[in-house]
């Protein structure tokens, strides 16, 4: 038996009609309906959240990725955390990509970004390891198609 959400608290913000999740049985994706790429338009947000700590030219490779993603960059934003790296990242270099960079203490392998900051993330991530961004063209199209 499914419940009925509970009614919203008084002044609570109005929640966002979105679609239900998708129901999907034993891990089996392929079983959704997914428009063929010709048909597909784009036109939620998504931030590419990339993790950093003092690998420059892995980030400079990774944000030239991202550029030739096939996904609209007007659509997806970059978040870099910079994991308490000795000198704290700044970029320098121009991008026609919208980059934030979050810095945030070294607290260890596995302790995760710290969350962005309230209104700045749009209402899907996608991570992405800065060692593989550069062979993943059109992976936030494909990724978000799903």
């Amino acid at each position: 038996m499914v419940r009925p959400a509970p009614p919203p608290r008084p002044g609570a913000p109005a929640l966002r009609a979105e679609p239900p999740p998708a129901c999907v049985r034993g891990n089996d994706w392929r079983s959704l309906p997914v428009p063929p790429v010709e048909e597909f338009e784009p036109s939620r947000s998504v931030s590419v959240i990339v993790p950093y700590y003092e690998a420059p030219e892995a980030l400079a490779l990774t944000l030239a990725g991202l550029q030739l993603q096939t996904y609209p960059q007007e659509l997806f934003d970059v978040i870099v955390v910079d994991d308490g790296s000795s000198t704290p990242l700044h970029l320098e270099a121009a991008t026609p990509l919208r980059v934030k960079v979050i810095h945030q203490p070294d607290e260890g392998f596995g302790a995760g970004p710290a969350p962005p900051p309230t209104g700045t993330p749009p209402p899907r991530n996608f991570g992405i390891a800065p060692d593989i961004a550069s062979d993943c063209r059109g992976g936030i199209h494909e990724h978000h198609q799903a």
